[in-house]
């Protein structure tokens, strides 16, 4: 591990003071590790996004060396990060546990790590490995019943997922729930409440569903994302779950709610081959880890700092904008600029 007694020390006390500042203190990083999936799901962005042959994935050298580079940029900014392993589906890539240990060899227990998994493969090894390690599994879940999961995920998927995660409840390894809200699911928020209330998840997140071309029919219309909304603020409150609602709109129906995406400064993708990304949802490239310093792409892209500026078309007017900003995903796909509006929006 690579940080000695006095740096992590140094570490902490530098933590604390940006901490009292109010300065952004966590920066999540996705490292998608790889493109394989066992599955074939109707709107996977990693179809239409990654056109690369396997065999341009980051060897395990070029993982350790992009590791070592996060870690001297997180450093240096003095931030607490947290990985999210992705993929395609981490656990079936040959390189999973390698990179894991790698991150554990320059952080040791000082970062949080996530998976993000189908939940299709979880080996009794892997689920081991979580509990020891403190890792937390996140799963996708796309419908309450086997008719609507499997509509998007395949045959046999539903049971599949459920039995892993009754696998991971059962070593007390700690589950995130992560439904991706589409035209086929979008009516039956209840009833996902309903399911992790069953298996006893009480931690889990709805993600919009975003577009991948212009005619996708998966999409949400305005009034449908809307009242998906207000139904989760809504069954949180009657179910008394932990439902994550810091996302953008939710301020439009609880100005109590702070949702803004902090783009530019809380989160970056790398993807198998090394592009460093504003997010994994979108293709958009601003360098490569193995060729360009983080620390300037991150700092010093003018996109990322107009990120950080709110300098957000329409947004930036809004009342709103340091608790939402819209979601910048969206914008993308919808005009092609990440700074422009939000399509669903519904503040007049």
């Amino acid at each position: 591990m690579y940080f000695t007694p006095f740096e992590k020390y140094l570490y902490k006390i530098k933590k604390k003071i940006i901490d009292f500042l109010g300065f952004n203190t966590e920066l999540f990083i996705q490292l998608d590790i790889t493109t394989k999936c066992q599955l074939n799901c109707k709107g996977c962005y990693r179809k239409t996004f990654n056109h690369e042959p396997e065999n341009t994935e980051m060897s395990i050298p070029d993982w350790e060396n992009c590791i070592k580079k996060l870690y001297n940029f997180t450093n240096r900014i003095c931030v607490q990060p947290n990985f999210i392993l992705c993929g395609g589906e981490p656990l079936i890539a040959e390189n999973f546990l390698s990179i894991l240990l790698i991150l554990k060899e320059h952080y040791g227990n000082l970062v949080k790590i996530y998976v993000l998994t189908n939940g299709i493969d979880i080996s009794d090894q892997q689920i081991q490995l979580f509990k020891q390690e403190n890792i937390v599994v996140e799963i996708s879940i796309d419908g309450p019943s086997d008719t609507i999961h499997d509509m998007c995920r395949g045959n046999g998927s539903f049971y599949k997922t459920i039995n892993n995660i009754q696998r991971l409840k059962k070593n007390n390894v700690e589950i995130i729930g992560l439904v991706t809200l589409t035209e086929n699911n979008h009516r039956y928020v209840e009833e996902f409440f309903q399911l992790f209330t069953n298996l006893g998840i009480k931690n889990f997140t709805f993600h919009r569903y975003i577009p991948i071309h212009s005619n996708d029919t998966m999409a949400l219309t305005q009034n449908e994302l809307k009242q998906a909304y207000t139904n989760i603020l809504n069954f949180n409150k009657k179910y008394n779950y932990i439902c994550d609602t810091a996302k953008p709109l939710y301020v439009l129906l609880d100005q109590n709610i702070i949702g803004h995406g902090q783009w530019g400064s809380k989160s970056i993708t790398i993807d198998s081959t090394g592009n460093i990304k504003p997010s994994s949802r979108i293709n958009l490239t601003l360098g490569n880890i193995k060729t360009d310093n983080i620390y300037d792409v991150f700092m010093k892209n003018k996109m990322m700092i107009s990120l950080r500026k709110n300098k957000i078309s329409r947004c930036s007017k809004c009342s709103f904008v340091y608790k939402c900003a819209g979601d910048r995903n969206a914008a993308f796909v919808n005009s092609g600029d990440i700074l422009s509006e939000d399509p669903l929006c519904w503040k007049e």
